[in-house]
């Protein structure tokens, strides 16, 4: 699990969870939660695991568990884009224009098990009406894709307009109906012309807390 290589590698450095966490720049809570498996590390957490003790990537991101993971470079395997200028709205939509992407290190998708997935990208996510499971700062994974299954978290376009929310197909009409999963916002529906106007832009396939 990787909550026991994040300690293997902090037992191996003789280093109190303090200790650790003080060197990591995060708070010692968190990397409690971290080693005992309550929530899912962060991808800059690890990233800077990494760089700080020298830690081969494919320790904390591959299944297999290596005896030989001290390196002195982490080389990415391979990249994503990141749109760093677009955010996607869970809220009331927002403007997006400025399509300017960065190629970041994938490696990360290993822990998702994403690794073989084709045609993903990754934008961080502004507003709270996808709360509690979608929180307003979180990065997003995106599969590119030209159709949805019915119930499936989506990204998409609709009058120069960015959403996310969940997509239902409604039986026998001609509507798409998309969820907030906060009650505090509207869900809405997508008819008639605007049916034409939507543009897909991807599927859900992980989300990122922000570090």
């Amino acid at each position: 699990m990787l909550s026991n290589k994040i300690k293997t590698i902090r037992l191996e450095n003789n280093m109190t969870q303090k200790e650790f966490a003080k060197a990591l720049d995060t708070e010692f809570r968190t990397l409690q939660d971290y080693e005992y498996g309550k929530t899912t590390p962060k991808y800059d957490f690890l990233k800077k695991i990494i760089d700080v003790f020298e830690v081969d990537p494919s320790f904390l991101f591959d299944e297999a568990l290596t005896t030989q993971h001290k390196i002195t470079q982490a080389t990415p395997q391979h990249t994503i884009k990141y749109y760093p200028n677009i955010r996607v709205s869970a809220g009331y939509g927002i403007a997006n224009f400025e399509e300017e992407f960065e190629l970041v290190d994938a490696t990360f998708l290993n822990t998702f098990n994403l690794a073989n997935v084709k045609n993903l990208e990754m934008v961080q996510v502004q507003g709270d009406s996808m709360l509690p499971y979608i929180e307003d700062g979180e990065f997003i994974i995106l599969e590119r894709k030209s159709d949805f299954k019915n119930g499936e978290i989506i990204v998409f376009n609709l009058n120069d307009n960015i959403y996310i929310k969940q997509a239902l197909r409604i039986p026998n009409q001609n509507k798409i109906s998309c969820i907030s999963k906060n009650p505090l916002f509207p869900s809405f529906d997508i008819e008639g012309d605007d049916l034409n106007k939507m543009q897909l832009i991807g599927i859900l396939r992980a989300k990122i807390k922000r570090f």
